[in-house]
């Protein structure tokens, strides 16, 4: 999978992840707590579709009383999840129905 994830401030680069794998950053959240941060996802399914989207990963005015810096995503075949301080996972972000199919 491709990540990319940035803020307005900082650009974490383009990180390839294999299957399970993790990537995590610390930031600290602004003083007007405005802090947001949003990743582009996207992989080659092996019929030759892409399936990619763009999502708001961290927003400061929803994310700070749920799990302040510390939040836990994950990505699956069906869209990108949240894990919530009860430990559960909840869709947060289907994939676009528009991913591309490439062809050679």
């Amino acid at each position: 999978m491709a990540l990319h994830c940035k803020s307005k401030n900082d650009d974490l680069g383009l990180q390839s992840l294999k299957y399970k794998q993790s990537f995590s950053w610390k930031f600290k959240i602004n003083f007007w707590k405005t802090t947001l941060y949003f990743c582009y996802m996207g992989w080659n399914e092996t019929d030759g579709k892409l399936v990619q989207g763009s999502f708001d990963i961290y927003s400061a005015k929803r994310d700070w009383s749920r799990c302040g810096t510390q939040c836990f995503w994950s990505a699956h075949t069906d869209g990108v999840f949240f894990k919530s301080n009860q430990g559960y996972y909840k869709l947060m972000y289907p994939w676009p129905t528009n991913s591309t199919l490439l062809r050679d």
